[in-house]
């Protein structure tokens, strides 16, 4: 199991490197001057000289290469340093992990609703197979897989905050502050959970061992619990790591729709304004905590099925 872990990781390390490659070669790529935008926001464009841009461009070290500034980063990065913020003129390390909480928060609580909302209706849908309730379950799906993320944030806001006024609409701290944002984030992961555990289940009753078990005298609770549950959740787990990620992800969106000053607003503002080391600094975190959180769902395999081992 370890040493099935440490080649995991090992072997994540060229994906985090090239997806820093490919970051760095994108941003690069992308129209505008971050000095531009950095002295117009601090001094007005029509004070700039030539002179001040040039001065800037050679203090941040964007004179040289593209090669040289990778390998610079690069190097830095080996000793913990992502850089400094050209916009904010503070390390990229203090910003993240100033900003990195709010997000952990409202990750967590969005898997949280997803998994247990999503479980809860493709039970519900396989047990009540080809009945309303079955019907009625797979269309709470299909509507959240087909509703944009941020528009059904815009739904809760309108309904919850401005039209019951029970919670409020924006902002960080508190759990009531934290419910919609939640809901939204997990809206759509539950509807994906409910469908494969909805077919998974299914597929499981219909296992001779099931049929042999109910023949033996079982309660259906037993068996639920003992046979069913237990084979369905390698391809749930499967499922919501991957998600996991997604939704570390998606967050960037449901933290500009309900203003919550997480890694994905920092991210955002990072875009707009050229920030290279930011995007850089917070795509990497991102990217890593991808593979981390791939390794841990392959890892907790054989506590839920035993025939598995790693060697």
């Amino acid at each position: 199991m370890l040493g099935y872990a440490l080649r995991r990781l090992l072997w994540g390390i060229p994906v985090a490197f090239s997806i820093a490659v490919f970051v760095f070669s994108t941003l690069h790529l992308v129209p505008g001057d971050p000095v531009l935008m950095l002295l117009g926001s601090s001094s007005g464009l029509f004070n700039v000289t030539p002179e001040l841009i040039e001065e800037t461009r050679q203090q941040y070290g964007l004179n040289d290469p593209l090669p040289v500034q990778f390998a610079r980063w690069a190097g830095n990065l080996l000793r913990g340093d992502l850089g400094l913020s050209i916009r904010i003129k503070r390390p990229v390390t203090t910003l993240i992990l100033e900003r990195i909480p709010p997000t952990i928060e409202l990750t967590l609580a969005g898997m949280a609703v997803g998994t247990l909302l999503g479980f809860g209706l493709g039970l519900i849908a396989a047990l009540k197979r080809d009945s309303w309730v079955d019907t009625l379950c797979m269309v709470a799906a299909l509507v959240g897989v087909s509703m944009p993320s941020f528009w059904f944030g815009f739904l809760l806001i309108f309904l919850f905050s401005l039209t019951l006024a029970w919670l409020p609409a924006t902002g960080y701290g508190g759990l009531d502050r934290l419910i919609l944002p939640a809901i939204t984030l997990g809206f759509a992961l539950s509807a994906v959970t409910a469908r494969l555990v909805r077919a998974a289940v299914i597929e499981v009753l219909a296992q001779e061992y099931v049929t042999t078990a109910r023949a033996k005298g079982l309660r259906e609770t037993v068996i639920l619990y003992r046979h069913v549950l237990k084979n369905v959740m390698i391809p749930v787990i499967t499922i919501l790591g991957v998600q996991f990620g997604s939704l570390l992800s998606g967050s960037v969106i449901i933290e500009a729709v309900f203003a919550r000053q997480g890694i994905g607003q920092l991210l955002v503002d990072a875009i707009l304004a050229k920030d290279f080391p930011v995007v850089q600094g917070v795509t990497l975190v991102m990217a890593i905590a991808y593979v981390l959180l791939n390794i841990l769902v392959d890892i907790s395999y054989p506590l839920f099925d035993p025939r598995i081992l790693y060697k």
